[in-house]
């Protein structure tokens, strides 16, 4: 009988790490596992300047336990924790949204309410604290402006643009322009900012998942090899003395020279050593250029450049 108490204390203690090892991994948060992600420093066009309100984000894939947890401004070398005691649980990939009254935002309520919220209009620093009094999060830097944001009605929020990067690096941060936005005010007006939601900008394309490789042979037709993320697309072109010999790959589509751009795949193209207009090439040096272009804007985010070599004239 002992034995088997033994057997079972054996089972149940693991049991019990288990079922408690994703809270103490929350309290022992690493820097950047939250972060501040969006500051109304501005306040509201309907609340006026006092209407002050923080979005945090989880970059985590489960939730964070943010009780006891903190926010410090310092904006003339004194830091003071002007937001202090924070309760709630902000889920994986999700949102946690601290407001000064529960009416800032009065379509989205508020995560947590700090009523001695005062942020300084002329910019301060900010510190992501947890309930063990360790650093999360810094943004912004002593008696330096604001990074983004407009104060002058109707007011423009402060935006991250990406979540995984520092906070303290101000090509990190833009201004809401109001196209894509979220929540109304007290006064019933629209909110320059996307409280509670994605950001209106995201990070654009990671150079690291863009590549092309070129497969050479002494015999057409060459292969190029390329990969491209999810949300971009990409355009191939062949180019010889500076001028367009060849379009492989284009957004457009419909000519038989062309195939679509493909979007956020890993693919191959041909080419067969000919120009647009069916004409063998002649030998000399060429250039493959890969552009890869965000759907979402259209914007060309990067442009790559492989030599290619002919050296015989082919007659396939």
């Amino acid at each position: 009988m002992r034995k088997k108490k033994k057997l079972l204390a054996v089972l149940f203690i693991p049991s019990i790490m288990l079922v408690f090892l994703p809270l103490n991994r929350a309290y022992g948060t690493e820097r950047g596992d939250v972060v501040i992600n969006e500051i109304a420093w501005m306040g509201t066009a309907g609340g006026g300047g006092g209407d002050e309100w923080i979005e945090l984000f989880n970059n985590t894939g489960y939730p964070v336990c943010l009780d006891n947890w903190s926010i410090e401004d310092e904006s003339y070398g004194s830091a003071n924790q002007f937001i202090t005691g924070i309760s709630g649980i902000i889920p994986a990939k999700g949102y946690f949204l601290i407001e000064k009254d529960d009416d800032c935002i009065r379509n989205i309520p508020a995560d947590f309410i700090s009523p001695i919220m005062d942020l300084n209009d002329k910019g301060e620093k900010l510190t992501l604290k947890n309930g063990n009094k360790r650093v999360i999060d810094v943004v912004g830097r002593i008696r330096k402006p604001w990074y983004a944001g407009v104060k002058k009605k109707p007011c423009y929020s402060m935006e991250r643009t990406d979540p995984a990067c520092s906070g303290r690096a101000r090509d990190n941060w833009h201004t809401n322009k109001g196209a894509v936005i979220n929540g109304i005010d007290k006064k019933e007006k629209s909110i320059n900012g996307t409280p509670g939601a994605k950001n209106s900008r995201v990070p654009g394309i990671k150079k690291e998942l863009v590549s092309m490789r070129i497969l050479n042979s002494m015999i057409p037709p060459l292969v190029i090899d390329y990969s491209v993320p999810s949300g971009a697309f990409a355009s191939i072109r062949i180019y010889g003395r500076d001028k367009l010999v060849r379009t492989l790959l284009n957004e457009e589509s419909g000519m038989a020279d062309r195939e679509p751009a493909k979007e956020g795949v890993q693919g191959s193209c041909v080419w067969d050593e000919r120009d647009s207009y069916g004409g063998m090439v002649e030998p000399g040096e060429y250039r493959a250029l890969l552009e890869v272009f965000a759907k979402d804007s259209g914007k060309k985010e990067f442009l790559f450049s492989e030599p290619i070599k002919i050296k015989y004239i082919s007659f396939k």
